[in-house]
């Protein structure tokens, strides 16, 4: 039960970080309107990537432990 939360808490720290700019909109003024949207570009494509690359990397794992 221990790895399960683990990965849980990975995923949620990965999907927090990728709709954070999303997340945020409604507690910022109109300067974060100006420039969150740079925000929002760069942290949903890193977002993609991480949650693509845990994923990957837990199926590798899995994969690999069988062997």
């Amino acid at each position: 039960m221990n790895k399960l939360l683990k990965i849980v808490l990975i995923y949620i720290l990965i999907f927090l970080f990728f709709a954070s700019p999303v997340l945020l909109i409604p507690f910022m003024g109109p300067e974060y309107m100006q420039v969150g949207w740079v925000f929002l570009y760069f942290t949903v494509p890193v977002g993609m990537i991480l949650f693509l690359v845990y994923t990957v990397y837990l199926i590798y794992k899995k994969i690999r432990s069988r062997k």
